[in-house]
């Protein structure tokens, strides 16, 4: 057997087996959830403190809320460079942040329902990448066009709930996609696959 059905057959075995995996995104995001594990500001030499607890500064000029949920630092882009405006976002992000935390959220985003349809975590999940200042743009383009690859060659998954998503149908789309797909695009939308389910885990 040819390496690339190797690496094919050990994939789509492994998509098969578990659904909607039990543990953690890859990319260790979760909505809400970015630069897990960061390194200290010393170290990054990109931060700086403004001053205000929760507050912080990227090299970029834009701002970011930096809280901790179980034991982890979580991230948020603020999406701004005005103090002002960061300023307002930042009390608005820690408002629902303490409510999910109230609910035995663990500060995950209040938008998942068990309703949520694969776009929708798709979505969810570019979102994260986009703000996640670790990632290179050409890294957030380059999951973007595996994305659109994996609706291709799935019809109409961005409109099925994830829950019933089952482990038969990603068996079935793994099987067509690696006969067409090169090795690395087809490991590559795999994982990208476990990603978005991770989602909504």
């Amino acid at each position: 057997m040819s390496q690339h059905n190797t690496v094919q057959k050990d994939s789509s075995s492994a998509i098969a087996a578990q659904t909607i995996p039990q543990g953690a995104d890859p990319f260790n995001q979760t909505p809400d959830t970015h630069l897990q594990g960061a390194e200290s500001f010393s170290r990054l030499k990109v931060w700086n403190k403004t001053g205000k607890d929760n507050l912080v500064r990227h090299k970029s000029g834009r701002y970011y809320a930096r809280v901790f949920a179980n034991g982890k630092d979580v991230w948020k882009s603020l999406k701004t460079s005005h103090y002002s405006v960061a300023q307002a976002r930042l009390a608005e992000f820690l408002k629902e942040h303490r409510q999910r935390v109230s609910k035995g959220g663990g500060g995950k985003d209040s938008s998942i329902s068990a309703k949520m349809t694969f776009g929708e975590a798709a979505t969810s999940h570019l979102r994260d990448l986009d703000d996640n200042v670790k990632i290179k743009p050409r890294t957030r383009a380059y999951y973007r066009e595996r994305l659109r690859a994996l609706e291709k060659s799935w019809p109409n998954l961005c409109r099925i709930e994830i829950r019933k998503i089952t482990s038969g149908d990603c068996k079935a789309w793994a099987g067509r996609y690696g006969r067409v797909a090169a090795p690395t695009n087809y490991n590559n939308t795999v994982a990208l696959l476990r990603h978005v389910f991770a989602v909504a885990v």
